[in-house]
């Protein structure tokens, strides 16, 4: 069976128990309730500047990877200061927002990013985000405070480091 996408506005489209295994208990920042929680409280949203687009990667019912990705119309609570990549946008005539962003909303910790059960749903999840981006009218693709385990995959496509 081919592995199919789903771009989903909310964690809850996703059964707790199926992120939460991607998870494996590496970070309580990245689990299902935690994120449901900053939906459900609207820490998280159209209003604040983090439109939740989580991608998803499917086999039928199975979740195989996961990404918590939001459409970011500006850069509050990322605690990364980009300011200076939204002028030098400006500047050229190009608008740096929206940009999407792989992170945990107002949480600066270091942890896994692209949750995957193993490492072609990884690989697979990484390029998926790339290919996205390219067909959108989003600026760029940012992964933030990524685990160093990750670091190879994601700063081969996206140019980040582990902060």
């Amino acid at each position: 069976m081919t592995p199919s996408v789903r771009v989903l506005a909310s964690v809850r489209e996703v059964p707790a128990a199926a992120w939460d295994a991607l998870v494996a208990g590496d970070s309580p920042f990245l689990e299902w309730q935690w994120l449901a929680a900053l939906e459900e409280g609207q820490s998280v949203g159209e209003r604040t500047g983090w439109l939740p687009q989580h991608l998803t990667l499917w086999e039928g019912d199975r979740l195989l990877g996961a990404c918590p990705l939001y459409v970011k119309g500006n850069s509050h609570g990322e605690f990364v200061f980009d300011h200076a990549w939204a002028h030098a946008y400006a500047r050229y005539g190009q608008s740096y927002f929206p940009k999407w962003l792989c992170a945990v909303p107002y949480t600066p910790v270091t942890g896994p990013r692209v949750l995957a059960r193993d490492p072609a749903a990884r690989s697979g999840l990484v390029r998926l985000m790339e290919a996205l981006v390219a067909n959108s009218d989003l600026s760029s693709a940012h992964v933030n405070f990524v685990e160093p385990v990750e670091d190879g995959q994601t700063t081969q496509r996206f140019g980040v480091q582990s902060v």
